[in-house]
């Protein structure tokens, strides 16, 4: 038995069989698989090689002990050999039946239970009939053969329109491959007894080299279609591609909302349909390639957000943005939306833009409506307690003070009588003018009610507020204004100061500012007077101007 696993040479005429269909297998299983949407099932023909490569080894296992005076009993292994090879070909069967268009209609769970029953069956009748004929006739060789060359001619007429010479060609390499097996099988001892030892020698010289060769040409056959089937498959993709890039970009350019597609870091214009090009002024036989997005920005600050966005999230969701056109500088209104995409194989901005300046300004009318008096276009009397409890949040979080200042124009009923309402309205719009071109950004001014108006001054004490109030008031008596009929005539105003840290109560504090002007009234007016918290109010004193000036007196 030491000797068993010494290959004689007449050995090595096995091999082709045993390595060349155990290969098959491997390709068939590996690359089969990339073509089987084209309608082919590789892993029933790879699970057939490798049944007909198992069949070719306990062959040569069993030609190997028998020359070394092994005891193998011939019935076990003749059942075997025929089981497995039958089994091998009725997958080559199988995958020819795959391809039919009737039988893939057919569930998943029917297709198993037909392959079940019909190895099964097929089986049963092989092996009855081999034992029938006392392992005389090798039934399984032939089943195996004609299974090969059925396949062959399968594929020989096949009317595949993108694969017609390579499937020829792998069908011609399995019929050849059939016609060797054939003769494999007539070379069995059962067949061979009909031809003598000098027939044997003159058919068969060196046919393992012949065996080896249609094995190794089944295998070219294979990778050229499979090669030539993934090729067909990368071009039909391509052109399906192709056309979806045409039906996209015919559907960006019919969209009624306007689309633009920029460089990613550049921001450079790449493609703007018709909507956008009416909306931003973009001429595409010009800008594309040199306007860049920026250029639309009113806010620098816009990419930043822009890119922050795109950075955290990956996209940008109706972003509220004011453009401006390059060549008129006129600003407009839009929502963006704004994602990265794949633009003619670089990364690219993808923006859609829906246009709301007409919202914009409706909403802007609406909030003028709310909070600014249509009269002096300063805060109206609801923005104004809504400033000043901001004013108080601010105070109470940062431990600041704040100041208000309560002013009311001297006398106004006499410049109503004396010169008419609309001088009234005049001297109101002029005072708002005064106040607001005197005061810093972050104090406010508002119309409380009549002629009466409140200052805001932020993160301010008493005693600076006095300085800031008379400064006010004594620039308010140095207003000329002229009326409609050509008089002139001036105004005093009288004006009541406090500080938030006597009361953190909006309307106290406001209450509190009105005792002081109303303090300013009684001793004189045209003055300023500070509230203390006191019952006893002193008022400040009181400066050379008159109540009115007019070009009468």
């Amino acid at each position: 038995m030491a000797d068993f696993w010494l290959f004689a040479p007449e050995y090595y005429a096995e091999l082709p069989a045993c390595i060349g269909t155990l290969i098959l297998a491997l390709f068939f299983f590996g690359y089969g698989k990339t073509v089987v949407g084209q309608g082919r099932c590789f892993p029933l023909l790879a699970a057939a090689f490798f049944l007909a490569s198992i069949h070719a080894t306990l062959n040569l296992f069993g030609l190997m002990a028998c020359s070394n005076g092994a005891c193998f009993d011939p019935t076990v292994m003749a059942l075997g050999g025929a089981f497995i090879q039958t089994t091998a070909a009725l997958f080559v069967l199988f995958t020819v039946l795959y391809q039919q268009d009737s039988f893939q209609t057919l569930s998943a769970s029917a297709k198993k239970k037909f392959v079940v029953i019909c190895t099964l069956l097929v089986n049963v009748l092989v092996l009855g009939a081999t034992h029938v004929l006392e392992y005389k006739l090798p039934i399984d060789g032939v089943f195996w053969v004609i299974a090969l060359l059925f396949y062959g001619i399968e594929l020989l007429w096949s009317n595949s329109p993108t694969d017609k010479r390579q499937t020829f060609g792998f069908g011609v390499s399995l019929i050849v491959l059939s016609c060797v097996d054939a003769v494999s099988v007539l070379r069995r001892p059962a067949l061979a007894q009909l031809w003598t030892a000098a027939d044997l020698e003159g058919i068969f010289p060196q046919f393992w080299g012949v065996e080896s060769l249609a094995y190794a040409f089944v295998l070219l056959m294979f990778l050229v279609l499979n090669n030539r089937l993934v090729y067909a498959r990368l071009e039909t993709m391509k052109k399906q591609l192709e056309t979806a890039s045409q039906k996209t970009m015919v559907i960006m350019q019919t969209v009624p909302l306007p689309i633009m597609i920029f460089q990613l870091n550049e921001e450079t214009l790449l493609f703007a349909n018709a909507t956008a090009s009416q909306l931003f002024h973009i001429d595409m036989t010009t800008d594309v390639g040199h306007v860049k997005l920026r250029d639309y920005y009113t806010d620098p600050n816009t990419r930043k957000i822009l890119l922050q966005a795109l950075t955290t999230v990956g996209s940008v969701e109706n972003l509220t943005i004011l453009f401006k056109r390059r060549d008129t500088a006129e600003e407009f209104w839009v929502d963006m939306n704004a994602c990265v995409i794949n633009f003619n194989n670089e990364l690219a901005l993808y923006t859609i833009c829906r246009e709301v300046t007409q919202q914009k300004r409706q909403e802007e009318a609406l909030y003028q409506d709310a909070t600014i008096d249509p009269l002096t276009k300063c805060y109206n009397r609801r923005q104004l307690y809504h400033m000043i409890s901001k004013e108080v949040t601010r105070s109470w979080r940062y431990n600041t003070p704040f100041c208000l200042i309560m002013v009311d124009i001297d006398h106004f009923k006499t410049i109503n009588d004396t010169y008419g309402h609309s001088a009234g309205d005049e001297a109101l719009k002029s005072l708002v003018l005064s106040l607001q071109s005197q005061l810093r950004s972050g104090d406010s001014v508002g119309r409380y009610g009549g002629e009466e108006f409140i200052v805001i001054l932020s993160g301010t004490a008493a005693r600076d507020a006095f300085m800031v109030a008379e400064r006010l008031r004594k620039n308010i008596a140095k207003l000329k204004i002229t009326t409609t009929d050509q008089r002139t005539f001036s105004m005093t105003v009288s004006m009541g100061l406090v500080e938030s840290t006597h009361n953190q109560d909006v309307n106290q504090l406001i209450q509190y500012a009105d005792k002081a002007l109303y303090i300013a009234k009684n001793s004189g007016r045209n003055r300023t007077v500070v509230y203390d918290g006191t019952s006893q109010q002193q008022a400040a004193p009181t400066t050379d101007a008159s109540a009115i000036d007019s070009d009468q007196q």
